[in-house]
């Protein structure tokens, strides 16, 4: 298996928009209603920075965007939805950091 070479400009884009992605995530649960609308924003959201951060090769993103994902669509509580967001936020942080 190959190794893509990301250029650095997308490099630099991806993490612009995680910074975007995570306060948009937090939005979404800061205002959380447990709605099936709101739900699925969170979801969808989920669910795309999954996609998006495997693309980067940030597995440990990944895995706790997908986490949160199946457990949104599981119907887990908002202070387990909560936490999974923070976690991402803490995660994203660091990931960044080290840029």
């Amino acid at each position: 298996m190959s190794t893509v070479v990301i250029p650095d400009a997308l490099r630099a884009r991806f993490f612009e928009r995680l910074a975007e992605r995570v306060v948009t995530l937090q939005a979404t649960v800061a205002a959380f209603d447990d709605g099936l609308e709101a739900r699925d924003s969170l979801e969808r959201q989920l669910h795309s920075l999954a996609g998006i951060a495997g693309t980067y090769g940030f597995g440990g993103l990944t895995d706790l965007a997908r986490d949160g994902e199946l457990r949104c669509g599981a119907g887990a509580e908002l202070a387990e939805l909560r936490s999974v967001v923070e976690a991402i936020a803490e995660a994203a942080a660091r990931t960044n950091s080290k840029q």
